[in-house]
């Protein structure tokens, strides 16, 4: 029972994030999309629990407690003040992009995010690939190298009868209880 609760819990993952978005963006005046990429801006690196504080903290105008950069301030600040999240992250960053894009639109089926653990996944179920050479970081940089992964995601979600995102969401919840 507990493995098919963890499962429905981790498969509706972006869901739930994207109705907390909706009352906090209700909450404090401002749209959805403001929300999602706070949280998202913030997201590097944070366990989920330190992440949303911190989302919480931008939005009421508190100081931050844990770790944050000067450019992950900077771009809370940007997008308080309007400009769009995809407007604001880097072109080449995929998996920002990408995570922000699942949270906004949890039933697309276009987004994928890959993470480390979705990377660390992939290669270990691919011991031969050419990505075993390459660091993760480069993973994260280059387009070529994170549609591989990406397209494997997609395919590996449709034969479980998944979203991609849905999938993601699965192996991040179950990778972060280990």
């Amino acid at each position: 029972m507990v493995i098919k609760i963890t499962y429905f819990m981790s498969k509706n993952w972006y869901r739930d994030v994207n109705k907390e978005c909706k009352q906090l963006a209700k909450k404090h005046g401002i749209e959805v999309w403001q929300v999602a990429g706070i949280i998202t801006a913030l997201s590097a690196q944070k366990k989920w629990d330190l992440n949303i504080k911190q989302a919480y903290q931008v939005l009421n105008g508190e100081g931050l407690t844990g770790l944050v950069s000067d450019h992950q301030l900077k771009t809370c600040e940007r997008i308080l003040e309007g400009e769009h999240p995809l407007d604001v992250f880097a072109p080449e960053s995929y998996k920002y992009r990408n995570f922000f894009l699942c949270i906004t639109e949890p039933n697309d089926p276009d987004h994928v995010c890959v993470d480390t653990h979705m990377i660390n996944w992939y290669l270990n179920l691919h011991p031969h690939s050419k990505l075993q050479k390459v660091p993760i970081k480069r993973i994260f940089d280059s387009r070529p190298r994170y549609l591989i992964i990406q397209d494997f995601i997609r395919k590996q979600a449709k034969a479980l009868g998944l979203l991609p995102m849905e999938l993601q969401a699965i192996v991040w919840i179950d990778v972060r209880k280990k």
